[in-house]
């Protein structure tokens, strides 16, 4: 008989991703959207997209707070040296100790600082950072999405299997009672001992693909178990129903219409825009000057700003403006604003490719599952068409008016047709998932 189609496709299919494989608790036959919430719950790669999302958060409470005053607190003690003689100046009344040896100095200061002007660089940056935040919710929905992709085509790969196998099972039982019959018939010199040969070697066949589907589905339950968590693979199944086909679109331009609408690239792209604006915005900034205000209570000891100095603590404050103008800025910051620039109008051509990416991408997974629906159409011809030639046949072979071969013929192609048709069902069912999950839609 024939090989079962696409085997190396279907392998190569179900390796592409893998996890790390941890313990849960997984019903005996599991549906296509209990696989997909299991994968997703014990994804690694979702868990380091929820720190980066930490991470930006983190970032984002750090901007909001340079808004606020920023206080200091310095204190310090000194011990200096004894080997300073004091200079002293004669007056009538006596002499003045102009610098009198302190040896135990110390200097403390509490100091506050308000910004109130830097040119919007401090909003802008505080915006940037926000928007990180939400560059990160987008990327955990990526992230959600490829799992889904991934799950799915392995998930429709088992349950094809599955499908293949019990047709494969069910033809294997009707060859070994037809055995039976052709055994009879060679018995009573009605059919050859090459009769009987014949049926064996397709017996063998069957038995053969069944091994090799065997050895497929392991591979899938194995890849099935590593991304939704279950350890004990080997007891993982699929349910026996393929999930409800509905149509979802009038037309692929109401399908690439929803799909610019949903896809997380372009809507990042957005939020990339929108922060080249707000760091454009900064270097425009550069060139105003940044304007604070603040004060200081030093307590020292000795205190400077007594003449001459008194081994006491004295308490003295100050406040004032601040104003920093880095004038250098008026003459570099052309060539900032340029990459500025250049910055926004790569992002523009980004955003032009990437819609195109999804365009073509869109189109492709439409037309598979247009395609696929109208090949389901012939499989199931062909099926009707098998069944009725393989009941001719086997009439006719009981009469002894054909072949051990006809009759063997007949029964292969009505075991593909079935097969076939198993697996235009499963791929319209899948291409209408994979169509889904493109649009960034939840079936």
């Amino acid at each position: 008989m024939k090989k079962i189609k696409n085997r190396p496709l279907l392998v190569a299919m179900v390796l592409l991703f893998g996890q790390n494989v941890v313990g849960a608790q997984v019903p005996k036959n599991m549906s296509l959207s209990q696989a997909i919430d299991l994968a997703i719950s014990s994804s690694s790669q979702l868990k380091v997209d929820s720190v980066n999302y930490q991470i930006a958060e983190s970032r984002w409470q750090q901007t909001k707070q340079a808004n606020l005053p920023q206080v200091n607190l310095n204190a310090s003690y000194i011990r200096i040296s004894d080997n300073i003689t004091p200079f002293k100046v004669g007056f009538p009344t006596g002499e003045v100790v102009l610098n009198p040896q302190i040896l135990n100095q110390s200097y403390n200061a509490l100091q506050v600082r308000q910004l109130i002007f830097s040119g919007g660089k401090v909003k802008q940056a505080e915006k940037i950072n926000f928007l990180e935040k939400n560059l990160a919710t987008l990327q955990q929905k990526k992230s959600k999405n490829e799992i889904a992709v991934a799950v799915t085509n392995i998930w429709f790969s088992l349950f094809t299997i599955n499908q293949n196998r019990a047709i494969v099972q069910a033809n294997l039982l009707q060859l070994q009672k037809q055995r039976i019959d052709v055994q009879n018939f060679v018995q009573q010199g009605i059919a050859l001992e090459n009769d009987l040969l014949k049926i064996d070697l397709a017996i063998t066949n069957l038995q053969a693909s069944l091994s090799e589907i065997e050895s497929i589905k392991k591979t899938l339950q194995f890849n099935l178990g590593t991304f939704t968590g279950v350890a004990e693979w080997e007891q993982l199944d699929v349910e026996p129903v393929v999930p409800t086909v509905q149509v979802p679109f009038e037309n692929l331009d109401v399908a690439l219409e929803t799909a610019y609408n949903n896809r997380p690239e372009l809507a990042m792209f957005k939020l990339r825009k929108a922060q080249t604006d707000a760091a454009n915005t900064i270097i425009k900034g550069n060139i105003w000057p940044t304007i604070s205000t603040g004060g200081s209570y030093n307590y020292d000891l000795p205190n400077q700003r007594l003449f001459p100095n008194q081994a006491v603590f004295t308490g003295t404050w100050n406040v004032g403006v601040f104003f920093n103008w880095n004038l250098t800025d008026l003459y570099t910051n052309k060539e900032k604003k340029s990459e500025g620039n250049f910055n926004q109008q790569k992002i523009s051509f980004a955003v032009d490719a990437a819609k195109k990416g999804i365009s073509m991408e869109i189109s492709e997974k439409y037309n598979q599952w247009t395609q696929a629906k109208q090949q389901v159409k012939s499989y199931k011809v062909a099926v009707q068409q098998a069944e009725e030639n393989y009941r001719v046949e086997k009439n006719r072979y009981q009469q002894n008016i054909v072949t051990t071969t006809d009759f063997l013929n007949a029964n292969t192609q009505l075991l593909q047709s079935k097969i076939n048709l198993v697996a235009g069902d499963a791929n319209v069912a899948l291409a209408y998932q994979n169509l889904l999950h493109s649009i960034y839609i939840k079936n």
